[in-house]
């Protein structure tokens, strides 16, 4: 772990000592970290198809095979702390929109993604799904997250929640959604 990934756990501001126009290059790596179970993982089939200062669009298939979905692609808004993906079966059919709450390290060439657990689910019909507040609840009772770190979470799940509410997904989907056209 690096000494600024561990800012994300501590009580100092998890963005504010990133570049976030580092420029993306063939050496970048993505990985993405769980707290429950704690791992990290190598991103590897990940193929970045946008990235402009504070974002970065991935297309990818799922780490392991999964029967429900096959593929999607993700928009990491890395400042705001959130990931915003389309979730798509083998045969092209639009499943549901997945969003993450995260924390971003970016050091030299290796982004690191860490899931804060919560995540919000919009599926086609409009219906939504907070899921793993509990989860998020558990890390902090086990000390593996700081008070500052529940904070910042739950403040951007709230944040997102009133883009969600307010009817402006589209206007953070937009990139993403054009992304997604090019590239099906």
């Amino acid at each position: 772990m690096t000494k600024k990934h561990e800012t994300c756990l501590d009580d100092k501001n998890p963005v504010s000592a990133i570049d976030f126009s580092r420029p993306i290059t063939a050496d970048t790596k993505l990985f993405r970290q769980r707290l429950i179970p704690s791992e990290i993982v190598l991103l590897k089939d990940d193929r970045i198809v946008y990235h402009v200062s504070d974002m970065l669009i991935t297309q990818w298939e799922t780490i392991k095979p999964r029967a429900d979905f096959k593929y999607g692609f993700s928009c990491y808004y890395l400042y705001e702390g959130f990931k915003i993906s389309r979730v798509y079966t083998a045969d092209k059919k639009y499943l549901y929109t997945y969003c993450d709450i995260i924390n971003t390290d970016i050091n030299a060439d290796i982004y690191i993604f860490l899931d804060m657990l919560v995540d919000i689910v919009i599926y086609p019909n409009g219906y939504i799904k907070v899921l793993d507040l509990d989860e998020l609840a558990d890390v902090y009772e086990r000390k593996l997250i700081s008070k500052t770190a529940l904070t910042l979470t739950l403040r951007k799940t709230d944040a997102l929640l009133n883009v969600i509410y307010s009817g402006k997904l589209s206007r953070l989907t937009a990139k993403l959604d054009k992304c997604i056209e090019l590239n099906l």
